[in-house]
């Protein structure tokens, strides 16, 4: 996952799966929708917004809906730069 996420993503993603323990984690999408919102530049990188609407189930728990807004952001001025997951923003579902 390090290699897809900035470092602060990477940070608390880690420290969710150490409070985790040793705990499975066993997700099911059942359905997923992703629409672009938006791209923009802020200083050297590019910044996408994609809103994710989907229904999972975890631990063969009950079904939840899902509605998420993924920040990704690359440095343009890197030409071996990728895409990475810079934020997660989770949407009031009504």
């Amino acid at each position: 996952m390090r290699e897809y996420t900035t470092p602060e993503i990477f940070a608390e993603i880690s420290m969710q799966m150490q409070e985790r323990g040793n705990t499975v984690q066993n997700t099911e999408v059942l359905n997923i929708d992703a629409r672009l919102l938006e791209v923009s530049r802020e200083g050297d990188y590019a910044v996408a917004s994609v809103r994710f609407n989907a229904q999972l189930r975890e631990n063969n728990g009950e079904i939840e809906n899902v509605d998420e807004i993924w920040n990704l952001q690359t440095n343009i001025r890197d030409n071996q730069s990728i895409w990475l997951l810079a934020g997660i923003q989770q949407v009031n579902l009504q």
